[in-house]
């Protein structure tokens, strides 16, 4: 018995120090925003104030007025048709838009072609079968309200508020995706 007392100073920092790595872990990771500075605090603010004043017209010839949303989950997704990342990251968004209920999750792609925008879109719609609301963004005008320097970038509401902004090509059609939505949506 007298061996094992020896170790057991060492038990307790190895507890100690796993515990604090787990802290650490779910901190970073979680989706706090606690975490995020004070410019991001800034932008998230910004950006939950236009989404009140936006109301879009589609493609298709429908008004999207965000302030009535009633799905309580709304991507935004800035894409142009040059930008490969942009139409690798199509494939995510159809599974799951079929995945999740119009009701549940909304969808609105935000086309910022600048040359031959609408045979640049009615080209992509085509060719990948786009199942979810396209804006066309004919003068740059949501971009910039937005502040979108680089594209793809995909901006995640939750009733209204910045739950996520995804810069670069994201794989919406994870697990991950599926566990912070249903948790979302469950609310």
């Amino acid at each position: 018995m007298n061996k094992f007392k020896r170790f057991i100073p060492i038990f307790c920092l190895i507890v100690v120090l796993a515990g604090y790595l787990v802290a650490q872990f779910a901190f970073q990771h979680g989706n706090s925003n606690a975490n995020l500075s004070s410019e991001e605090k800034k932008a998230n603010s910004h950006y939950e104030s236009i989404f009140q004043e936006s109301i879009f017209k589609s493609f298709n010839g429908l008004n999207i007025d965000l302030k009535k949303e009633k799905a309580p989950i709304v991507i935004l997704n800035f894409w142009a048709s040059w930008c490969k990342p942009c139409l690798d990251e199509f494939s995510s968004l159809i599974k799951l838009r079929k995945r999740y209920s119009v009701d549940q999750v909304k969808i609105i792609a935000i086309n910022t072609d600048v040359e031959k925008q609408k045979m640049e879109i009615e080209k992509t719609i085509k060719k990948y079968d786009l199942n979810f609301s396209i804006i066309q963004d004919k003068e740059g005008k949501i971009i910039n309200d937005f502040m979108v320097e680089a594209i793809p970038v995909s901006i995640i509401f939750n009733r209204g508020e910045v739950y996520q902004v995804s810069r670069g090509q994201k794989d919406f059609y994870s697990e991950e995706v599926f566990e912070n939505f249903d948790s979302l949506l469950s609310l």
